[in-house]
């Protein structure tokens, strides 16, 4: 028998989870952190009933103590001599912040800083409350809320880690007076990610540039993060190290060979909302892949999707349409703004992008029905039913109902084509176009170059524009963005858009008016190229998927249709491929590159319905 060989122990990611799987160690989140002498605790509750020397209270650059709701509580409980003493009298001030008496509280001093802008300044803004406390006042304890999770919709663990970093800088000063920090956190839900960072020993100086989905799996249900990450353990034995060396090599090809890995590029990542960033931590677990966010210059934000190929382009899939879901929520969110009426301080609050953005797909669904969603309020998730038809928000939960409002901005209306006509308070509408006007013989003579309508014994067909502001915003920035890339390409000799052809049923049609394409279509008359949308150079053509309805009417669409840069496609694709040795997809397929009659387009944002012919 041989003698014992040497052993090598490794662990290879799989595709399955097995009963053998195991964790990732998370003890570096739990091993106790120090900030001696300083004494800093986490805790969860109301900042106004802390017993600290001081207390912040975050506010806006006019120091309006009458505006946020932290501040009109602090008014009610502090007495109103605070917001005088604030506006004409504070003890300390700068453009900051400002440090007035504690009134009717606890404390002995209210320091009312500026809320900062975004995460980066997190930190900056609490090593200047350490100072103030440290120096100016020469107290020893105050309690800072958990900056930024509010209104302003920052993240908790990059704030969590922000307050991290500002603690260590403050440690190094050695201060002599300032000796206690209460973190007080609100909402039960992010006690856990400030607990986790601010007493573990995770790296908390900054957030890092690139970020693994993984290490935030305490933002996603127990259920989910508790999943045990697929591997196998390999124990290699054999007579020599070289007989393991070289099996070791075999091992990695082979495992090489069936790994894959793609990015997907979009300056969209960079804004990803918690939601989307907890799907994806999700999609990581699921498919048994691995993701990871970069932050390089503007425009070239990505996330790297690598594990074995077949996940890989699973994940690659899902990836893109959480992209693209969200970049149709900041697109709306330029024009139209959804906020409700807080009775408590008689004031409108925002709703967030993402709630707005679903609130208006349901109002243009059903401008006078209903819908449930879920809002944020008071801090805290609440369940309402949302009634268009009084423009009202009933959260059964807390017992109240707000007025609901809806803002398009004052550039909505100038942005549109100036052929439309008024759209009143209605989000999207069809516009009967005149048979004697030259805009319906120009349009109709498109369609009939290849297609006579009349041969179905109709009456003169009739012609509408399709008025969407939504759809037409969602289009506009599409269509800017293919525009912008192929000009820095130096590619001219192909166009950015066409206008093509569409049949459809008339079910479909009216849920193109108010929603757009839909590749959730995909597959109801053909996929033989790709599951897209298909839109065809000919209106001939297009005439065969046009389904009469119980009158024997037909309908077709123009359209004006993202094509850019396009490659063949086949029946397996769901995304557009990858450009030759790039990072960029190509933006639609075809069905023959050299003289193309069939394109196929995968975002819902590259297609606009310009009109519908009924015949």
């Amino acid at each position: 028998m041989p003698r014992a060989g040497e052993m090598l122990n490794s662990v290879i990611m799989g595709s399955d989870k097995t009963s053998s799987s195991t964790t990732k160690s998370s003890t570096s989140l739990h091993q106790a952190r120090s900030y001696h002498p300083l004494n800093v605790q986490v805790k969860q509750g109301n900042i106004l009933t802390s017993d600290c020397d001081v207390i912040v209270n975050l506010t806006g650059s006019d120091f309006n103590l009458t505006g946020g709701q932290l501040s009109a509580k602090l008014v009610a409980k502090a007495g109103p001599g605070i917001v005088q003493e604030c506006s004409t009298n504070p003890q300390y001030s700068s453009t900051h912040y400002r440090v007035t008496s504690g009134g009717g509280l606890n404390c002995k001093n209210v320091l009312h800083l500026v809320s900062p802008k975004d995460a980066k300044y997190v930190s900056k803004s609490l090593k200047t409350v350490f100072e103030v406390v440290e120096k100016k006042l020469q107290l020893s304890s105050v309690a800072i809320p958990a900056i930024g999770t509010g209104n302003l919709g920052l993240k908790p663990v990059d704030v969590a880690k922000a307050t991290c970093e500002s603690l260590d800088a403050f440690v190094k000063t050695k201060p002599s007076h300032l000796k206690r920090i209460d973190v007080v956190i609100f909402q039960a839900a992010m006690l856990q990610d400030f607990q986790n960072i601010i007493h573990g020993s995770g790296t908390s100086s900054s957030v890092d540039d690139e970020n693994s989905f993984e290490d935030r799996k305490s933002t996603i249900p127990e259920k989910v993060a508790d999943e045990k990450e697929a591997v196998v353990k390999l124990f290699l034995c054999a007579a020599d190290r070289i007989n393991i060396s070289n099996a070791w090599q075999r091992i990695r090809e082979h495992v090489h060979q069936k790994s894959a890995s793609r990015e997907i590029t979009d300056d969209t990542v960079a804004y990803l909302d918690e939601e989307a960033e907890n799907n994806l931590i999700a999609l990581e677990t699921n498919l048994s892949v691995k993701l990871r966010k970069t932050f390089g210059k503007a425009g070239k934000e990505k996330i790297s999707i690598s594990g074995m190929k077949d996940n890989v382009l699973d994940a690659y899939a899902a990836v893109s349409e959480i992209v693209q879901e969200y970049k149709q929520i900041l697109t709306r969110a330029e024009y139209v703004r959804w906020q409700y009426h807080d009775n408590n301080f008689n004031t409108k609050k925002d709703f967030t992008r993402r709630e707005s953005w679903r609130a208006e797909n349901a109002f243009q669904k059903n401008e006078k029905g209903t819908t449930q969603l879920s809002l944020k309020v008071l801090s805290t998730q609440q369940h309402c039913v949302l009634d268009f038809s009084k423009m009202e928000a009933t959260c059964r939960e807390l017992g109240f109902c707000e007025k609901i409002y809806r803002n398009m901005t004052s550039s909505s209306a100038e942005d549109l084509p100036s052929t439309w006509s008024d759209m009143g308070v209605f989000p999207w509408k069809l516009e009967n176009v005149s048979s004697h006007s030259t805009e319906y013989q120009n349009i109709l003579s498109q369609f009939t170059t290849t297609f006579n309508p009349s041969q179905y014994g109709n009456q003169q067909p009739r012609l509408q524009r399709v008025q969407n502001p939504t759809l037409y915003k969602q289009f506009i920035a599409q269509k800017g963005k293919v525009e912008a890339r192929m000009k820095a390409a130096g590619i001219t000799n192909i166009p950015v858009t066409q206008q093509l052809f569409h049949g459809t049923s008339t079910d479909v049609c009216q849920k193109v008016y108010k929603d757009g394409f839909d590749r959730s279509y995909a597959g109801k008359n053909a996929t033989m190229y790709g599951r897209g949308v298909y839109f065809a150079k000919t209106a001939q053509y297009s005439n065969g998927y046009a389904t009469p309805d119980a009158n024997g009417q037909r309908r077709m669409f123009l359209a004006e249709v993202v094509t850019g840069e396009y490659c063949q496609g086949n029946q397996s694709v769901i995304t557009p491929p990858f450009k030759p040795n790039q990072t960029d997809l190509y933006d639609s397929v075809v069905d023959n590159p050299s003289s193309p009659s069939i394109f196929v387009v995968f975002k819902d944002a590259s297609v606009y319905p310009l009109y519908v012919l009924t015949y």
